[in-house]
């Protein structure tokens, strides 16, 4: 009784082997959910069609590298190319409808694809242009984001107080504003980032008053984000 039971025993083990190397089911459709939420809106549509127009021109190019190298071929391999470039061509057309969409989305809803964000605030003495305080962590986001996003708008935007004319104070702001662009570019703002000054001049409130807080440059930034579906 013994001996049969030892026997039995690497049959059973194999039988376990075998249960715990079954199939296991594939979820078809939670790939076919991801698959839908990467192509979703215009610009996923976009590089769907994109990646399907590549694919067929590859199949194009390869049958015409096969006659080039000397490769048999008969009518059949012909037609099957020009109808992979008969695909290749209505994918592209595809492509360029869905990024026109996303394009023509951007241009009328401009606050959905612009994200501004005030980053640095530089301070000023009275009818000074030298920066008197600026965080360096704020300088030095914005030139990681200008090294990250392309393209990437920053405005520099100056202010003075009332006190001066209305005249000398705007020139004050200008100089204000340059100071900080020029601050930008030496601490190695990224070449594609476009840095546009505007001298807004005095900053309001009653005339011939020193308010520290209007003697002030504000840099914002403007990048371009997807839009929300």
């Amino acid at each position: 009784m013994k001996m049969k039971t030892l026997k039995l025993l690497p049959v059973v083990g194999l039988v376990g082997l075998l249960g715990g190397c079954a199939t296991q089911p594939k979820d078809v459709a939670k790939l076919d959910a991801k698959i839908n939420e990467v192509t979703a809106g215009d610009f996923g549509q976009f590089m769907y069609h994109e990646s399907l127009a590549e694919e067929n021109l590859a199949e194009v190019r390869k049958i015409r590298q096969w006659w080039k190298d000397g490769h048999y071929w008969n009518i059949d391999t012909e037609g099957h190319a020009l109808a992979a470039g008969d695909r290749a061509l209505q994918h592209r057309k595809m492509a360029e409808k869905a990024l026109e969409g996303w394009h023509d989305r951007c241009v009328r809803h401009p606050d959905v694809c612009i994200k501004e964000e005030l980053l640095a605030t530089a301070y000023f003495d009275t009818g000074s242009a030298a920066v008197k305080t600026l965080k360096d962590a704020s300088v030095s986001h914005i030139i990681e984001l200008s090294r990250i996003h392309h393209p990437l708008e920053v405005d520099v935007i100056g202010y003075t107080d009332t006190v001066g004319s209305t005249d000398s104070n705007k020139h004050l702001a200008a100089q204000r504003a340059n100071a900080i662009h020029d601050l930008l570019h030496k601490n190695g703002v990224d070449s594609h980032t476009v840095v546009k000054n505007i001298p807004i001049g005095e900053a309001g409130g009653p005339d011939n008053v020193a308010n520290q807080a209007n003697r002030r440059v504000d840099v914002k930034v403007r990048l371009y984000q997807p839009y929300p579906k």
